[in-house]
């Protein structure tokens, strides 16, 4: 059974006038739905004021929190019940025929809402709820009929960008909600601001009512074209089988004409229904995948936007009249609207198609969570202090702008791609109850939770504050996160609907074509050639024969290849001939080069029957390879290396003698804790984006580490409250999350460049990777002596130790400039493809293999033959069988990296206490000049010995082999550090103190010059692909875990 070809017509048919028509009208349900979720926020203040006023008029009246509970949870419990129901029917009776009643649902629900005509409280507000989860209902069934009828019109290329239009209606529902509020409010204040009298006048009555009867204006303006709007053609094909009239409804719709289109006999529908065991087998994971991404997210989206006016903290209700309030409240939303939320949509509707689904989801949880964090952490301090008050709101806008160019977006648009034709609406609206089930725990569990923790207010228990309820909501943001890692469900960006039809087929297919070129293997004779798949390369002299899946045989220079291993192969085979300066490459392609250059394959080994010296054309093709995706040098930040000048200006802001007479210091134990907290956080992710790496591969999870560094290290420089218990623990907190992002960077960065080079040259490469940390040390230390000479202050030895006020953001200027080299190179991990070892070795798919290389170097592979990818090993990780193969090579790397790793940091990040009395006593200068002093003699030691000592292993490591330079290096660092330990009264004979220099100096050459690179490259070599990645993370892992121990002992 072939794809229809009216549906293939449908893929690929250009943008026309009515792909946006629709957009427009399924729109309209979701920006109904977001006017009458959001426009609840003020008219609830508004009802407080009327129906729970004190009598006396003294106290201005506010809804209790049951009844705030109530009336939010209502209308979002009927909007699970709605999407279940609706997405059920939309696939057992046609899209078409239940779109119009979810939208009548909404009209009149909208109208009931506002014509709540009782004048009592306790009718009023029944009355409301009862229309309310009626209203909750339409706007359910429109989620999964909006998304599937969008998705089944568009075509394939800008699916993604049609389905994010329709969602981004939302926004301006958001946003003419807010000003309809205005609007009302202004028409009918009840009274001066502030009130003498909080008894609201008749006006207040009619606002809220005229606020919820307009949303049933634009959902009953497009209530006419969905009644004439056709079935969609997928479901008219595929599900009723019904292919003349599926013909006929895109002819009239996008005004083509398909006389060309023969009548096609429709597919027989799958036999298994809906969660059924096959149904599980093949599509449980990724429901499972879009059900808990948008629970996470609607936990977090719906808290933040529905309590705005109570995250604000706005100022005491008793200065506005009830419509003022309402006022403030909805022109607060407008902003947020204007400035964070509709552009966040609209950033998702040009990008997704260019990004991809996932990359996009787990940026915009992993922003939310920083955000999140750096706005809960010092929640209060934005209050009590003004001058960082508008940091809050622009880390609030984040929030907003990452939920929707983030998960807010895809986990409506995914689901609507991932499932068959006769399934898609019920498992969009499964999906999307799950989520509405999170908004209601988000909702009303966020508004109990953010009481305050230490009082009671109208009689309510306590919470735990609002700090803590947004930290909370951070941490959710951190399972979307991990949740989108785990339950990643396949990115559907540039794929058909009806690859969801036709697994079978597909599965099929690739069989028979893998048991075919196994099958036609050829032989050949001395001197004959027989081609398995019908076509011979020639060279210059002599004749050299491919065969795809055979033996190839040439009588004159007996070059035997077999896939059965006659000829060494790695994942790709070069033949190089140097007689004639043929290459032949068997998996990689043809590539010509002349005697004496070096020619590179990108997963290939190259064999030739002489040495061939590095000369001009290996160095221009380490040139090619860098300027094709420059981002394979590592980005590693100067992050690590900077905390130590900085620990020197903390410790003088914030724990200075009571009097100045004498300098601050930090405290050894928090000394400590500052050290080792980002170490932690390193270990943490080494094991996670190991494992990632290679269960999601290489490319998925590399720029996220690298947003997560940026994100963290600007962070770091924002730890902006005022008490020093407040700066300390965010400044550690965001330093975890640093550490975090630098522990993933390690095994990825080791592991593609490994997998990009070739195998003589490969450890030069690695080692060139690793050597950027010498330069990103030196960085900081020119970042940091600029900071502290542009605004260093004060005599050389000062009365008073006392810091001012402005020295304190100085430190964060430091901290943050980590963020800029690594965001230079966002684009570039972004726009990277996967590793063709990775895609062709674990994936196993070896065509996606050949189109990369062909990308990224820049040569034509069409001669070559599909191959049948290798049969993967059939044991796991830490298996019996794993063990007994690696567990040697593993704990060879992980005891040596271990080792090292206690050396080198411990020498590295003390170097100021090293040094003795070669600073001098701290109290003859400034904090800014002592920072200075440090860094000065970091960058000194990083120019003479630390940088010099990683190119020395770049130039000398292909030619001596790596265990003789690791052993090498442990024996001349302890040499050294004895030599320097033993007699460490360098500093009473001045004529001694240039040795210790010297010796130190050594130490750092060698231990870079040797195991501290090499621990960095080995792990990358030794293990199979499905496991290199995991096993690189487990060996840095360990290293770093050592020395966390180390530093707190």
């Amino acid at each position: 059974m072939g794809r229809l070809k009216v549906l293939s017509v449908l893929d690929t048919a250009r943008t026309q006038y009515y792909h946006f028509k629709a957009i427009i009208i399924a729109g309209m349900g979701l920006f109904t739905d977001a006017y009458d979720l959001f426009s609840i926020t003020p008219v609830m203040i508004l009802l407080g004021r009327i129906y729970y006023a004190k009598e006396d008029g003294s106290e201005p009246g506010k809804l209790p929190l049951t009844m705030t509970s109530a009336v939010v949870g209502v209308s979002l419990l009927g909007t699970v019940v709605g999407q279940l129901i609706f997405g059920w029917l939309g696939d057992h009776m046609g899209r078409k025929k239940v779109y119009a009643v979810s939208l009548l649902l909404m009209v009149f629900g909208s109208m009931a809402s506002g014509f709540s005509i009782c004048h009592t409280k306790r009718c009023v507000l029944s009355s409301l709820c009862f229309f309310r989860f009626w209203l909750g209902v339409g706007i359910g069934g429109d989620y999964p009929l909006s998304a599937t009828i969008m998705s089944e019109f568009a075509n394939k290329r800008t699916r993604g960008s049609f389905i994010a239009a329709v969602f981004s209606m939302q926004g301006f529902g958001i946003l003419v909600s807010s000003a309809v509020t205005m609007i009302a409010t202004s028409t009918f204040n009840d009274g001066p601001s502030p009130p003498s009298d909080f008894r609201p006048h008749v006006g207040a009555d009619l606002a809220w009512r005229s606020i919820l009867m307009f949303g049933a204006v634009p959902a009953l303006m497009t209530y006419y074209w969905r009644m004439k709007m056709p079935e969609t053609a997928r479901y008219t094909a595929l599900v009723e089988r019904n292919i003349p009239q599926a013909v006929r409804d895109m002819e009239m719709l996008l005004d083509i004409s398909l006389n060309n289109i023969q009548w096609e006999t429709p597919p027989h529908p799958p036999s298994h229904g809906l969660f059924s065991r096959e149904f599980l087998r093949r599509n449980g994971r990724d429901l499972a995948g879009c059900a808990a991404s948008w629970f996470l997210v609607d936990i977090v989206f719906y808290s933040t936007t529905l309590f705005q006016s109570k995250i604000y903290q706005s100022e005491d209700p008793g200065s506005y009249s009830a419509c003022k309030e309402a006022l403030r409240v909805a022109r607060l939303q407008a902003i947020m609207a204007a400035c964070s939320t509709i552009p966040g949509y609209w950033a998702t509707v040009f990008l997704i198609d260019r990004i991809g689904r996932v990359k996009i989801q787990m940026m915009g949880f992993l922003v939310m969570a920083i955000s999140l964090f750096a706005i809960g952490v010092p929640y209060y301090a934005y209050w009590h202090d003004p001058a960082i008050n508008g940091w809050f709101y622009i880390l609030y806008g984040l929030t907003f702008f990452f939920s929707n160019f983030g998960p807010n977006t895809t986990t409506f648009i995914v689901p609507a791609e991932l499932f068959p034709a006769r399934f898609r609406s019920t498992c969009h609206g499964v999906a999307g109850a799950f989520g509405k089930v999170g908004a209601i725990i988000g909702s009303v569990g966020f508004l109990w939770a953010s009481q305050s923790d230490k009082k009671h207010s109208n009689g309510n228990s306590n919470g735990i504050g609002m700090k803590y309820s947004l930290v909370l909501l951070g941490g959710v943001c951190v399972l979307g996160f991990i949740s989108t890692c785990l339950l990643t469900p396949p990115e559907t960006n540039g794929r058909s609907l009806e690859d969801n039809e036709n697994e079978e087929e597909l599965e099929e297919k690739k069989m028979i074509r893998i048991e075919a070129a196994v099958i036609e293997a050829g032989r050949a004779e001395a001197g004959a050639v027989t081609d398995a798949t019908a076509r011979a390369v020639r060279a210059e002299a002599g004749v050299v024969t491919e065969a795809f899946a055979g033996a190839v045989r040439v009588e004159a220079g007996a070059v035997t290849m077999a896939t059965a291993g006659a000829v060494e192969r790695a994942d790709g085979l070069l033949v190089l001939s140097p007689e004639t300066g043929a290459v032949t490459e068997a998996f990689a392609g043809a590539v010509r080069a002349k005697v004496g250059v070096v020619t590179e394959a990108f997963a290939g080994a190259v064999r030739a029957d002489e040495t061939f010296q590095i000369e001009a054309g290996a160095v221009t093709e380490f040139a090619k390879l860098l300027r094709s995706r420059p981002v394979w040098a590592s980005s590693r930040t100067p992050t690590i290396s900077s905390i130590t000048p900085v620990m020197i200006l903390i410790g003088r802001i914030y724990y200075p003698h009571e009097k100045g007479l004498k300098p601050g210091s930090i405290p050894l134990a928090m000394k400590s804790f500052m050290v080792g907290i980002p170490l932690l956080g390193t270990v943490f992710e080494q094991l996670i984006c190991g494992w990632l790496g290679d269960r999601m591969g290489r490319k998925k999870v590399y720029a996220l580490s690298l947003l997560l560094m940026v994100s963290s290290s600007i962070a770091s420089g924002f730890s902006i409250c005022r008490t020093r218990n407040c700066v300390l623990s965010s400044l550690c907190f965001f330093r975890f999350w640093l550490g975090v992002g630098i522990g993933g960077d390690y095994p990825l960065s080791a592991t593609i460049m490994s997998e990009f080079a070739n195998k003589r040259t490969r450890g030069s490469f690695i080692a060139a990777v690793f050597s950027m940390q010498g330069f990103g040390i030196l960085a900081s230390s020119a970042v940091t002596m600029i900071v502290t000479t542009v605004f260093g202050h004060g005599a050389s030895r000062p009365v008073d130790y006392r810091p001012p006020g402005e020295a304190d953001w100085k430190w964060g200027l430091i901290l943050m400039f980590g963020a800029v080299p690594a965001l230079m190179t966002y684009y570039w991990r972004m726009m990277m493809p996967e590793t063709a070892r990775y895609t062709s070795l674990v994936e196993l798919n070896i065509p996606q293999a050949v189109r990369d290389m062909e990308m990224l170097l820049d040569i034509s592979l069409n001669n070559i033959q599909w191959e049948a990818p290798p049969h993967p090993p059939s044991h796991g990780l830490f298996s019996k069988e794993f063990l007994r193969r690696n567990v040697r090579d593993l704990f060879g790397c992980a005891a040596s990296w271990l080792l090292v790793d206690i050396v080198f940091y411990s020498s590295t990040l003390f170097q100021s206490k090293i040094y003795g009395l070669t600073i001098g006593d701290p109290e003859s200068y400034t904090a800014f000049r002592e920072a200075f002093l440090v860094s000065k003699l970091q960058a000194i030691m990083a120019a003479c010995s630390t940088i010099p000592g990683y190119w020395a292993t770049v130039f000398l490591i292909d030619r001596i082999r790596r265990a003789k330079i690791q052993m090498m290096g442990f024996f001349f660092m302890s040499t050294c550090l004895f030599a320097i330990g033993v007699n460490y009264t360098y500093w009473n004979d001045d004529r001694m103190n240039t040795w210790f220099f010297i010796l130190y100096g050594l130490t750092l050459f060698f231990s870079n010059f040797r195991p501290n690179t090499t621990t960095f490259i080995v792990p990358a070599k030794l293990f199979p692909a499905r496991f290199r990645s995991t096993c690189h993370g487990v060996a840095g892992a360990i290293g770093k875990v050592e020395y966390v121990f180390w530093v707190s002992s």
